[in-house]
């Protein structure tokens, strides 16, 4: 009987540490998995991918197709001393600026200033009729917080 009860008992110990150790490595598990696979900025090719990492200027990078196999970037290096570093340009089929093209908008920007008017702006919502207000605005901003480079 002795016997019985010290098998009984070593099962039901063992039962236990498994029972305490398998939902623990699955938490494990679950907490790698969430974890961003991807070293460097977040890829997106399209706007809605794009706008809530922009908002957040957290690093990412929006390549985009234009005219003629030309490509529109913008990249977010994410913030520095309290403003939020992008780079917005125009490139061509080889990566090089594209000739008498806006060339190379280089902006660190305060956070308060960012908003999805910001990025509307990048894409020409702000000239239709209506939204006047909101482009001078943005372009106060680029002027006040950007530099462009050829």
């Amino acid at each position: 009987m002795k016997k019985l009860l010290m098998i009984l008992g070593i099962i039901i110990v063992v039962l236990l540490i498994i029972w305490v150790v398998i939902p623990k490595g699955s938490n494990n598990q679950e907490t790698v998995l969430e974890q961003p696979s991807q070293q460097g900025p977040i890829q997106c090719e399209d706007p809605s991918c794009f706008s809530p990492h922009f908002l957040t200027c957290t690093p990412s990078e929006l390549k985009m197709p234009f005219s003629e196999g030309n490509t529109y970037i913008i990249t977010v290096f994410g913030v520095e001393n309290g403003k939020c570093h992008y780079a917005l340009k125009m490139v061509d089929q080889t990566g090089a600026l594209l000739s008498g093209g806006p060339g190379l908008l280089d902006c660190s920007v305060p956070l308060e200033k960012i908003s999805a008017d910001t990025l509307g702006h990048f894409f020409g919502a702000d000239q239709v009729e209506g939204q006047e207000g909101i482009k001078v605005v943005q372009d106060q901003i680029e002027k006040d917080y950007c530099i462009t480079q050829q």
